[in-house]
């Protein structure tokens, strides 16, 4: 069975941006997926913030799913998450690169997601959240 899927890469700023999935304020449309992908100096690594995790729930992740790679489309999964009740709020990953998908099946939509990342130099404390601290400093 094929099933047509509606692909959008979002571009963002590389060094800090914010990642919403669409249709944030009612429910992401079904057979969706939205891929987001950066890269900074080798100097550098990334932070990611969800501020909102809402997807539906399945054990083995093949509904819907959001799934952050290290380095590039073909890099190695760091993590995918599907359920909301043990999505990691915070993630660091070390490596200059990174490559984010969210992708919907056509059963049930829900809110989505919403966060932030950044990159940062790995010798102080990360990024500063723009949206809690109000402004777009990082260390």
């Amino acid at each position: 069975m094929l099933i047509r899927r509606k692909t959008k890469e979002i571009p963002i700023a590389p060094n800090q941006s914010f990642l919403v999935t669409p249709d944030i304020g009612g429910t992401y449309p079904p057979n969706y997926e939205c891929v987001w992908h950066a890269c900074v100096s080798d100097k550098e690594m990334y932070y990611l913030e969800l501020l909102k995790f809402d997807l539906q729930y399945s054990l083995k992740c093949d509904k819907d799913w959001f799934e952050i790679r290290r380095g590039g489309y073909q890099g190695k999964v760091y993590k995918k998450m599907c359920n909301p009740s043990s999505a990691t709020k915070e993630i660091r990953i070390n490596d200059n690169c990174i490559w984010l998908r969210f992708r919907s099946d056509a059963t049930i939509e829900r809110k989505g997601i919403e966060g932030w990342f950044a990159s940062y130099v790995p010798t102080g404390n990360g990024p500063r959240n723009p949206i809690t601290q109000g402004d777009d400093t990082y260390v």
